[in-house]
């Protein structure tokens, strides 16, 4: 019932069932999620934005940087999420079928072939520091090889066309996403942040079907757009991609902005704890559920990540 009721009549009386199966479950939670999400709307970026403002009664329009209670000035909010870089046999997909646009991590000399298909990231912030403040600590976790960058790629008729194009170098694009972290809208980084199922864009099958359904299940960024230009300039991007299909100016703009696909922490960690160890922190509390995120950031766990410029 509560599935069928979600999602707006697409549910039925089995996944009603399955979400009440699942009930307090990882599982259970992201199901019930997804159930809402298809109820309300097809983007996950404007589902949160609806979410916030109907439960919390935050403005669209508040910024990270705004006024803040007394007892919250000056503390540092650290919003964890991942970049999704997408590697050459990964890449990730930012429209899929007879028009395509894609781009992967180009990294630089030894590191080829070993990028992971996702960077972990963090917004920062000083609570109440304004508008127009930086963010305290670096964008993205961990020092980035110089000249390394992201190649993006537009093909067209399904590959018979294809020509190429190169982001200015992550380490700039890092440090220009730090500048006036202030006037980033909580709505847009609190979407990033619980995009889970941002992770569909790095296999083309799943980014065409997603395509498909008309879904926006990953929410975008412009890096190399500060502040409150960040978002906007990406979504101008990904709707005169729609619009008009995979071009080369196009190309050559999602490429000089930086655009990248900004997704949940779950695909680098899950924790938040390496973030905040990277912005000094000696002493983490936790409240989890599951607690399988924390062990495999001990040296004597295993781990399926991979080491990338010591991160």
């Amino acid at each position: 019932a509560f599935g069928r009721a979600a999602a707006g009549g697409a549910g039925d009386v089995g996944f009603g069932e399955l979400l009440s199966a699942t009930r307090g479950t990882f599982v259970g939670q992201r199901l019930r999620e997804v159930s809402l999400f298809w109820g309300r709307g097809r983007s996950w970026a404007d589902f949160v934005r609806a979410l916030l403002n109907t439960t919390s009664g935050l403005s669209p329009d508040l910024r990270l940087g705004d006024p803040v209670p007394p007892w919250l000035m000056g503390k540092a909010w650290l919003v964890c999420h991942s970049v999704a870089a997408g590697t050459l046999g990964s890449p990730v997909s930012v429209s899929a079928g007879l028009d395509a646009l894609s781009y992967s991590m180009a990294p630089a000399g030894a590191l080829d072939g070993v990028a992971p298909v996702y960077l972990p990231a963090m917004y920062s912030v000083i609570l109440g520091a304004g508008a127009d403040s930086e963010a305290p600590f670096p964008y993205l976790s961990g020092d980035i090889p110089p000249g390394s960058g992201l190649r993006y790629t537009a093909a067209a008729l399904f590959g018979l066309w294809e020509t190429h194009a190169d982001s200015p170098p992550l380490g700039d694009l890092a440090r220009s996403a730090a500048k006036r972290s202030g006037a980033l809208p909580v709505a847009d980084v609190a979407a990033a942040s619980s995009a889970f199922l941002g992770g569909v864009s790095a296999s083309t099958t799943l980014a065409l079907a997603t395509s498909l359904l008309d879904l926006e299940v990953t929410p975008w960024a412009a890096l190399a757009e500060s502040g409150g230009e960040m978002f906007p300039s990406a979504r101008a991007v990904y709707e005169e991609l729609g619009a008009v299909g995979a071009s080369r100016d196009l190309l050559n703009l999602a490429a000089r902005s930086g655009f990248v696909g900004v997704v949940d922490e779950l695909y680098t960690g899950g924790s938040g704890v390496p973030q905040a160890v990277s912005a000094g922190a000696s002493n983490v509390t936790m409240v989890v559920t599951d607690m399988s995120s924390l062990f495999g950031l001990f040296s004597n766990e295993p781990s399926a990540t991979v080491e990338f410029a010591g991160v």
